[in-house]
């Protein structure tokens, strides 16, 4: 399967990626910066760019994008 993941540098993004290759699946993972190779592809969410080919030959598309969990007390303002 091509899984499409955002935020795959993550914890949570970094073991699923490495599964899935270990399964011999192909992950490519959301950057929000220059694509480094085949593995990944740049997208802006600020600016509403994506490229749509990538997302429509993705079987799965996982979306792991966000505020860290252990960056800050959940508390106030920052909710």
């Amino acid at each position: 399967m091509r899984v499409v993941v955002s935020g795959a540098s993550g914890l949570i993004g970094t073991a699923l990626t490495d599964s899935l290759r270990a399964d011999n699946h192909t992950p490519v993972a959301l950057v929000r910066r220059e694509a480094r190779g085949d593995h990944e592809s740049s997208w802006d969410p600020a600016a509403h760019t994506i490229d749509h080919d990538v997302i429509a030959s993705a079987d799965v598309v996982v979306n792991l994008s966000g505020a860290s969990i252990g960056g800050k007390r959940l508390a106030g303002g920052y909710k």
